[in-house]
């Protein structure tokens, strides 16, 4: 992907957050949604193998589920 956007990071808890980013491999690009430990000396973030990486196709598809299921719940007020 030429123009890979920042990645994003929400706080899971005192001592982890999640991290959303893309990445290219072999000219496929993939989705990474991963737990992140963050380092208590350097406050870096640092993947853990706790996540799930998607081709970009099957992230869209997760998006859309996620969507769909948001909405069902009422969380997510429909379009």
């Amino acid at each position: 992907m030429a123009n890979s956007p920042e990645p994003k990071y929400m706080e899971k808890n005192d001592r982890d957050d999640v991290g959303i980013y893309i990445s290219e491999f072999n000219g496929i690009d993939y989705l990474h949604v991963r737990e992140m430990w963050i380092s208590p000396r350097s406050g870096e973030r640092n993947p853990t193998k706790k996540g799930v990486t998607l081709n970009i196709e099957k992230g869209v598809e997760l998006y859309k589920l996620l969507g769909d299921l948001l909405t069902e719940a009422g969380v997510l007020k429909a379009n």
